[in-house]
């Protein structure tokens, strides 16, 4: 078992990742890697397979680490057909609540200035 173990630990410790500047950094110093125990399983939803990558993030939000993340995916990652990337999580609960807030706000605006026609203040120079 030992032996998995450090054919794990061998990538991570040896991954250089090229940093903005052009110069290289070991995977180690940018984040936590660690292999887990867990069950061995295939997710499925919607009768299609599904791989699920988690991170916490720490010192940004989340909105500006998902849309660094998807820039780079979509520049740089050529999927193969029927592939896919999927977004979820706090981003998305976050991204669902300011679409219904906007929603809410407009509907709410538009509501407020029907308000003095529905009382017949429609008309210039007429009080209500």
């Amino acid at each position: 078992m030992d032996e998995a173990i450090d054919k794990v630990d061998l990538p991570k410790n040896c991954t250089l990742i090229d940093t903005p500047l052009g110069s290289k950094m070991p995977l180690l110093e940018l984040a936590d890697v660690r292999s887990e125990r867990g069950p061995n399983m295939i997710s499925r939803e919607n009768v299609q397979r599904k791989i699920v990558v988690s991170s916490n993030v720490a010192g940004r939000d989340v909105g500006s680490v998902v849309e660094d993340i998807h820039d780079k995916i979509s520049n740089r990652v050529q999927m193969p057909e029927y592939y896919y990337v999927e977004f979820g999580g706090q981003f998305e609960v976050a991204r669902r609540a300011t679409r219904a807030i906007s929603l809410l706000s407009i509907l709410s605006i538009v509501l407020i200035s029907l308000i003095p026609l529905a009382l017949g203040g429609g008309e210039p120079g007429k009080e209500i």
